[in-house]
């Protein structure tokens, strides 16, 4: 019962990497609460994105600085379900994240390879936008962001919550969204085999970020005493990196986010509701990487980038946002994704603090 906008080519899949941060994390929240999550993982910023001196810098409690970064993200995957095999941890994370998506029809897995639009590495990536719910937005959000920066198009998506008016948005727009159609199977969520491959043979930094935190028992303690277990958290932390969105899953995820944890096109608890302020308030604070402060000073909205290109943006209670645009900056962010959120913010006045 709300809407959806598409633009560019949504249907072209990408690797998560660290976009999918905020989901495994509000996972381990809804399973295990705050206080126990938090006693191995921090609340505050850290450096640089994927600079080892910075990640290896722990924070006053002897704690990667937060979870929104990698020592994080592989101590937290450590919190979830260690009594399962990593083929069943697996499963249950893939599940969650589908069901966070709209329930997807699991499909066959795409390799990827140069010649796919949805591969960072290829030259003809392009960049995505879709929304669901009652919001409307014009093309030139897009468009006016990216002129005179390169020869690639851009794309994404919006999925916006129904109790957010028309009305309040009147004459701000030309483009009209389309109306919400419940199809499971257009939800795609998948796993690149291919790319944990690569993420496993070429993660030294990982591996060493790995063997210092075990170094200072970052570690719980059972998990600690066993390298098998850590090495397991480290595989299933790259297994989570390598699943493949589209814009528009990945918006319905960053919707599910934005209402509270409830997926808006199913109506499920995927996540508690109480835990999901801790989630947002980490991606306000911490998902843009060392750019995190102007992020949140400019745009004033939850967001996650990942270094493949993808942007997830939460406007709590409004609309969940994913755009795509491989093009990333000094600080590990898309280019375009940024330009587009802090266009969209001056366009709707979406920052938090906003009057």
């Amino acid at each position: 019962d709300g809407q959806r906008i598409d633009l560019g080519d949504c249907d072209v899949s990408f690797i998560a990497e660290s976009m999918i941060k905020p989901l495994t994390y509000a996972m381990t929240l809804s399973e295990y609460g705050i206080d126990h999550v938090h006693k191995f993982v921090g609340q505050n910023p850290a450096g640089k994105v994927n600079d080892l001196v910075s990640e290896t810098k722990l924070n006053y409690e002897g704690k990667p600085h937060n979870p929104m970064v990698n020592g994080g993200a592989i101590v937290n995957m450590s919190l979830l379900k260690p009594e399962l095999n990593n083929t069943d941890r697996f499963d249950y994370a893939f599940k969650k994240i589908s069901e966070a998506s709209g329930n997807v029809k699991f499909k066959d897995d795409n390799n990827l390879n140069t010649n796919n639009p949805g591969n960072p590495a290829s030259k003809n990536s392009m960049m995505y936008t879709s929304l669901i719910g009652n919001l409307e937005a014009s093309p030139s959000i897009i468009s006016n962001n990216t002129r005179n920066r390169s020869t690639r198009h851009t794309t994404g998506s919006f999925f916006v919550n129904q109790n957010f008016g028309n009305n309040e948005l009147q004459n701000q727009s030309n483009f009209e969204a389309q109306e919400l159609r419940i199809d499971n199977d257009t939800e795609y969520v998948d796993y690149s085999n291919s790319a944990y491959l690569s993420l496993s043979k070429n993660a030294h930094h990982d591996n060493c970020l790995c063997f210092f935190m075990k170094e200072n028992k970052c570690f719980p303690e059972k998990i600690n005493k066993k390298p098998k277990l850590v090495q397991e958290s480290l595989e299933l932390f790259w297994q989570m990196n390598s699943i493949l969105f589209n814009t528009k899953s990945a918006s319905v995820a960053a919707a599910t986010l934005a209402s509270g944890g409830i997926c808006p096109l199913t109506g499920k608890q995927v996540f508690k509701s109480d835990i999901v302020k801790h989630v947002l308030t980490l991606m306000l604070s911490c998902g843009m990487n060392d750019y995190s402060g102007q992020s949140a000073f400019q745009i004033g909205l939850p967001a996650k980038s990942g270094l493949s290109g993808g942007l997830m943006i939460v406007v709590p209670n409004v609309c969940g946002i994913c755009c795509y645009a491989p093009e990333i900056d000094e600080h590990g962010n898309s280019y375009r994704g940024l330009k587009f959120a802090e266009y969209l913010e001056k366009t709707f006045n979406f920052h938090l603090f906003e009057d």
